[in-house]
Protein backbone atom coordinates (compact mmCIF):
# COMPACT_ATOMS: atom_id res chain seq x y z
CA UNK A 1 0.00 0.00 0.00
CA UNK A 2 2.77 2.21 -0.40
CA UNK A 3 1.77 3.40 -3.99
CA UNK A 4 -1.53 4.67 -2.67
CA UNK A 5 -1.98 8.28 -1.32
CA UNK A 6 -5.17 8.60 0.78
CA UNK A 7 -7.11 11.81 0.10
CA UNK A 8 -9.11 13.63 2.25
CA UNK A 9 -9.35 17.24 1.25
CA UNK A 10 -9.80 18.28 -2.39
CA UNK A 11 -10.73 21.24 -4.58
CA UNK A 12 -14.25 20.22 -5.51
CA UNK A 13 -15.36 18.18 -2.28
CA UNK A 14 -15.25 15.31 -3.81
CA UNK A 15 -13.59 13.18 -1.42
CA UNK A 16 -16.50 14.39 1.12
CA UNK A 17 -19.39 14.53 -1.57
CA UNK A 18 -18.59 10.83 -2.44
CA UNK A 19 -19.31 9.59 0.97
CA UNK A 20 -22.93 10.78 0.10
CA UNK A 21 -23.15 8.01 -2.20
CA UNK A 22 -21.90 5.33 -0.35
CA UNK A 23 -20.18 6.12 3.22
CA UNK A 24 -17.46 3.56 3.33
CA UNK A 25 -15.95 4.84 0.12
CA UNK A 26 -12.45 6.75 0.30
CA UNK A 27 -10.41 8.09 -2.73
CA UNK A 28 -6.96 7.49 -3.12
CA UNK A 29 -4.15 8.24 -5.55
CA UNK A 30 -2.62 4.75 -7.05
CA UNK A 31 1.13 6.46 -7.68
CA UNK A 32 2.41 3.50 -9.30
CA UNK A 33 -0.70 3.33 -11.73
CA UNK A 34 -0.83 7.61 -11.90
CA UNK A 35 -4.50 7.52 -11.36
CA UNK A 36 -7.38 8.29 -8.89
CA UNK A 37 -9.02 4.97 -7.17
CA UNK A 38 -12.51 4.93 -4.96
CA UNK A 39 -11.70 2.13 -2.33
CA UNK A 40 -14.82 1.25 -0.20
CA UNK A 41 -13.56 0.37 3.50
CA UNK A 42 -16.33 -1.97 3.95
CA UNK A 43 -14.25 -4.75 1.67
CA UNK A 44 -12.01 -6.66 3.23
CA UNK A 45 -8.21 -7.23 1.22
CA UNK A 46 -9.57 -6.32 -2.28
CA UNK A 47 -11.09 -2.80 -1.04
CA UNK A 48 -11.27 -1.10 -4.77
CA UNK A 49 -14.68 0.02 -5.95
CA UNK A 50 -13.84 1.60 -8.88
CA UNK A 51 -11.02 3.24 -11.08
CA UNK A 52 -11.93 7.19 -11.77
CA UNK A 53 -11.98 7.13 -15.14
CA UNK A 54 -10.58 10.37 -15.63
CA UNK A 55 -6.91 12.08 -15.07
CA UNK A 56 -8.65 14.56 -12.09
CA UNK A 57 -11.54 14.49 -9.64
CA UNK A 58 -14.56 16.65 -10.28
CA UNK A 59 -18.31 16.17 -10.72
CA UNK A 60 -18.03 13.56 -13.00
CA UNK A 61 -16.43 11.33 -10.35
CA UNK A 62 -19.62 11.21 -8.38
CA UNK A 63 -21.68 10.70 -11.26
CA UNK A 64 -19.97 7.51 -12.12
CA UNK A 65 -20.11 6.51 -8.84
CA UNK A 66 -23.70 6.89 -9.09
CA UNK A 67 -23.79 5.05 -12.36
CA UNK A 68 -22.07 2.33 -11.20
CA UNK A 69 -24.20 1.75 -8.18
CA UNK A 70 -25.32 -2.03 -8.07
CA UNK A 71 -29.86 -1.16 -8.47
CA UNK A 72 -28.40 0.35 -12.38
CA UNK A 73 -26.33 -2.83 -13.20
CA UNK A 74 -29.74 -3.64 -15.59
CA UNK A 75 -28.97 0.00 -17.17
CA UNK A 76 -25.01 -0.67 -17.28
CA UNK A 77 -25.74 -4.11 -19.13
CA UNK A 78 -27.97 -2.52 -21.82
CA UNK A 79 -25.57 0.55 -21.85
CA UNK A 80 -22.87 -2.45 -22.73
CA UNK A 81 -24.80 -4.50 -25.03
CA UNK A 82 -25.61 -1.01 -27.32
CA UNK A 83 -22.08 0.40 -27.59
CA UNK A 84 -21.10 -3.48 -28.78
CA UNK A 85 -23.72 -3.79 -30.88
CA UNK A 86 -22.69 -0.23 -32.23
CA UNK A 87 -19.24 -1.12 -32.46
CA UNK A 88 -20.30 -4.73 -34.18
CA UNK A 89 -22.18 -2.86 -36.74
CA UNK A 90 -19.03 -0.27 -37.56
CA UNK A 91 -16.77 -3.13 -37.78
CA UNK A 92 -19.27 -5.22 -40.59
CA UNK A 93 -19.34 -2.06 -42.42
CA UNK A 94 -15.77 -1.79 -42.85
CA UNK A 95 -15.32 -4.77 -43.69
CA UNK A 96 -18.23 -4.89 -46.22
CA UNK A 97 -16.73 -1.58 -47.59
CA UNK A 98 -13.23 -3.41 -47.61
CA UNK A 99 -14.89 -5.96 -49.54
CA UNK A 100 -16.51 -3.47 -52.13
CA UNK A 101 -13.25 -2.05 -52.60
CA UNK A 102 -11.71 -4.95 -53.67
CA UNK A 103 -14.17 -6.29 -56.12
CA UNK A 104 -14.19 -2.59 -57.49
CA UNK A 105 -10.59 -3.18 -57.90
CA UNK A 106 -10.38 -6.83 -59.62
CA UNK A 107 -12.97 -5.41 -61.85
CA UNK A 108 -11.32 -2.54 -63.30
CA UNK A 109 -8.54 -5.34 -63.62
Amino acid sequence: MDNLIELTDDLFDICSRLKSVNSDYFVVYNVTKKRFEVHNKSLSKQSLAFVVPFDELDCRTVDYALYTRAENVERIVADIERHNAEAEKAALKAEADNCIGRLDCAVEE
